[in-house]
């Protein structure tokens, strides 16, 4: 299936789940909504342990069905929680892992919701010639933060984030290790150490954004 319609699919199904109401809440401003994206953006591509625990709310909860088949974990269960994230962000940094987040496309926002697309450039080594890319689909839900003090801290962190991508290419990318097959190969065709990927130059892929001047459009 082509990633464009799971595009078209994940944003009717995410347009189902944030119908509920919020009327009863504060809801975040279009500029806020477009910063908090910038900082989800900023904060995945150069992970520091200052933001996320700020920036992350202490209930914060991450699913992601395909991150839990590579580690074997239940579908649908919780993928991480605000410490093994932070951990997991942490061990992929002191790897030398460095991936560029470009924000591509907002589709939807609600009250303190917003889904979106994205795309990965990744680079860990310069003794690496090239590495995939990787591009998801991420819906993150904000709440407001109990010890906000205006012109000192965000008023928004993040509750929840949602995503489904291309999990396999980011574990290898990030110097994991996985003996799977891929469709349609055979066992000697995908060894890491031979490095038998397909030409990055021929991939299909749009023109990423300059690194921090990706400001998402709401």
């Amino acid at each position: 299936m082509r990633f464009s319609t799971l595009v078209t699919l994940g944003s009717a199904l995410v347009g189902t789940a944030m119908s509920a109401a919020c009327a009863h809440k504060k809801c975040m401003s279009k500029d806020e909504m477009s910063a908090a994206i910038d900082k989800y953006a900023a904060f995945i591509s150069d992970y520091q342990e200052d933001v996320g625990l700020e920036f992350l709310a202490e209930d914060f909860e991450h699913y992601s069905d395909g991150i839990n088949t590579l580690t074997s974990k239940d579908l649908g269960s919780q993928t991480f929680n605000k410490t093994s994230f932070m951990a997991g962000a942490a061990a992929a940094k002191a790897f030398g892992a460095v991936y560029t987040i470009n924000v591509m496309d907002v589709y939807m926002t609600t009250c303190d919701m917003a889904a979106l697309s994205w795309y990965a450039v990744f680079s860990h080594s310069p003794d690496v010639e090239r590495e995939l890319p990787a591009r998801g689909i991420t819906v993150l839900g904000f709440e407001r933060n109990p010890d906000f003090v205006e012109d000192e801290t965000d008023e928004w962190q993040v509750k929840l984030m949602t995503l489904e991508f291309n999990s396999l290419v980011w574990l290898l990318n990030s110097g994991g290790d996985y003996e799977g097959v891929r469709p349609g190969t055979q066992p000697e065709e995908i060894t890491v150490e031979e490095g038998v990927y397909p030409d990055f130059d021929e991939l299909d892929q749009p023109e990423p954004s300059v690194a921090g001047n990706s400001t998402a459009k709401i």
